[in-house]
């Protein structure tokens, strides 16, 4: 049998002992420990080392839809204190609460922006619409019969109304 390196230490979650063979940090800054044995360890035999302390502690395995959170940010600062245990949901609001972008970040979202407002326009078959539509639906002419007319679907008529800002017709 191939040795899998000498045992730094051994802890236990439930009614498993694993031995803990490395430990290394990762680009993220989060510390990796090497525990080839453990159920969720990563096809290198790596687990996040914040996990494995709070199953340790709780004395059970951590699912995979649950995070476990560095309250005070430092990702290698791993003491029981200062792990908080919540779901994926909650830990990506939490992080993303209060955001604040930057000044790039904020012009590529308007450049994006502008140009999903006006995809349309350049796609092959984009058809413009605009009077055929706003003309059919001042007439009181219901959208299918407008889709119909004008072949398109239905949801490109209500987009179309929708950009039109067309109130009124609810045919």
């Amino acid at each position: 049998m191939k040795s899998r390196g000498s045992v730094r230490y051994t802890l236990k979650i439930g009614m498993d002992i694993h031995n803990v063979v490395g430990r290394k940090t990762n680009n993220e800054g989060y510390v990796l420990l090497k525990i080839p044995t453990h159920p969720f360890c990563m096809s290198n035999g790596y687990v996040l080392e914040h996990r494995v302390i709070f199953e340790s502690i709780i004395n059970r395995y951590l699912e995979g839809d649950v995070v476990v959170h560095h309250l005070n940010g430092i990702k290698d600062d791993n003491r029981f204190s200062n792990l908080s245990l919540m779901n994926r949901s909650e830990h990506t609001t939490l992080h993303h609460k209060g955001a604040e972008r930057s000044e790039q970040a904020r012009e590529n979202n308007s450049i994006a922006q502008i140009k999903l407002n006006r995809v349309g326009v350049k796609h092959q078959n984009y058809k413009n619409i605009d009077e055929d539509v706003k003309k059919l639906f001042e007439q009181g002419v219901p959208v299918s019969i407008i889709a119909d007319l004008t072949k398109v679907t239905k949801r490109t008529v209500y987009n179309r109304i929708k950009k039109l800002e067309l109130k009124g017709n609810d045919k």
